[in-house]
Parts: C-alpha cells; structure tokens; sequence
C-alpha cells in the first residue's frame, strides 16, 4: 500500500470516530443500544487497519518517494568474478640433431650434408695399416679450403669443421688404403656434452679433441708429450690461438672470457687444466 492511501485511510478513521461521538450525543436514550453497537464495530475494526498501515509502512523504502515520481528499482550488485590463473606457456626444447655417418674404403671425393646449417664437429678414424692419411676439403665451387688430417700414424680424433667464417664445406677429399669413417656431429648434441669442461676443471687425452667450456676461466695449463706440434685454439666471440708447440710443452696462458669451445690439435698426448 501506497503513502498516499495510508493518509486517505488515516482520515477516515478520524471522520468516522468524530461522527460516532456526534451520533452518541444527538440520539435518543432509547438509541443508545443501536449507537454502542456501531461503536463496537468501529472500535473492532480500528486495530485491524492500524495493524495493516503498520506492516505497510515498514514495507515503504527508508527515503520516501514524491507524490507523482514512480519508484526505480536499484538491482543488488553481482559478484566480480575472479580471474582465472592463465598457465605458463611450455617451453619448447631444441631437438638435438643426429650425425651424419660416411664409411668407406680408399681414395674417394666425398659429398657431405652437415647435421644443420652452421659448423660442426668431424670425428674420423682410419688408416690401420700406418699408411698416408689425409683429409681435405672443399667448397662447392671446388675451392680448397682446410687440410683437416695428414698423417702416416692410425688415426683417431676431432676437428672442428669450418670454423673459419665464410667456409663452408661441401666436399671432403680423403687419401687411404684402407678402410676409414667420418662422422659429422651437431656442435649442439650429445659429442660435446660428453666432453663438458666446468671451470676448475682438468682433461686429457690423445690426438685431436673439441672440448665444451660451461663456466669462466681466467687461465689455461697446456701440458704436451709428443713430437709433433701441440696447438690449442679458444672459439667464442672470437677465434684465438692459445698454444703453438712443437714436441714435449708445459705452459700456461691467460683465456678469452668469450671461450665455449677448446680445440686441441696434436697426435701427441696432452693435459687441459682450467683455472
């Protein structure tokens, strides 16, 4: 019910109470029975409508509406959802390539596809029978480019090939009598891993070797036994020549803090220490 209904009833009330008194007064005394009967109906009647304006008025909103304005209704306000959690992309790993083998027997002009497009390790055994060994290559307009292996001894090692910018190989020529393998690895595989030097660290070996430097290292300890010529080359943002020996060596040199790669270049035996 409405405010202005409850004004109009209120009034009502008033006017029918005042008639009442006004009626009681002005009959007879032989009408008095019929008027204490109209009394007792409005008088029952009373407490029932007041009860009604009550609940109405407790149902009215706390700030009353003008007369000749419509009330609006303000929806309850809805509950922001919480953001979902967006899950961290998964890292993608770079497939490590699989190397290229070539076997084969004698002299032969060998055709090569490297395991990616950049440089890579060459690791090559042969020549049983201490015969000439020898590996050169070439590039596709058949222009030379590095002797890799030249040797009368069995031979078991690894360069690094075409780490000088701009070579790129494409042809291998090899001078044998016996039977040989070459094998291209990917710098970024499981060759170099295996040879993983961690700063301070020591390595040893016979014959050419790539070793993988993870770590700074101020100084490098060469150690050769041997006849021939004991080099060893530091590659990282640059190429730099470490050692240049010729027979039995003991020195020690300061390192590029550029170095991820090592190469070593003698038939002899040598000692790698990292400081």
């Amino acid at each position: 019910m409405k405010k202005k209904t409850v004004v109009w009833l209120v009034l009502v009330l008033l006017v029918a109470c005042v008639a009442c008194a006004g009626v009681a007064s002005a009959i007879p005394k032989s009408g008095v029975n019929q008027a204490v009967e109209v009394l007792d109906s409005v008088s029952t009647a009373v407490p029932t409508v007041l009860s009604d304006l009550v609940e109405d008025i407790l149902d009215l909103p706390a700030t009353p509406t003008p007369f000749g304005l419509t009330e609006e209704f303000t929806p309850e306000p809805t509950a922001t959802p919480r953001p979902t959690r967006t899950p961290r992309p998964t890292p993608t790993m770079t497939p490590i390539l699989d190397p290229v083998l070539y076997t084969g027997t004698g002299d032969t002009v060998l055709k090569i596809e490297r395991p990616g497009d950049k440089a890579c390790l060459m690791h090559t055994e042969g020549n049983a029978s201490s015969s000439h060994f020898a590996i050169v290559s070439y590039d596709a307009n058949g222009e030379r480019l590095e002797l890799y292996v030249n040797t009368t001894d069995p031979y078991m090692g690894t360069r690094f090939l075409d780490v000088k910018n701009g070579d790129t190989t494409s042809m291998l020529e090899i001078t044998a009598d016996g039977p040989w393998s070459i094998e291209l690895q990917p710098v970024a595989g499981l060759y170099l891993i295996e040879r993983m030097l961690q700063p301070p660290a020591k390595r040893s070996g016979i014959g050419d070797e790539v070793l993988l430097v993870n770590g700074s290292a101020t100084t490098i300890v060469g150690t050769h036994e041997g006849r021939g010529n004991f080099i060893v080359l530091a590659h990282g943002g640059h190429s730099k020549l470490i050692f240049n020996e010729i027979g039995d060596y003991n020195g020690m040199s300061l390192l590029p803090d550029s170095t991820v790669i090592l190469e070593v270049r003698t038939e002899g035996q040598w000692i790698i220490e990292l400081e």
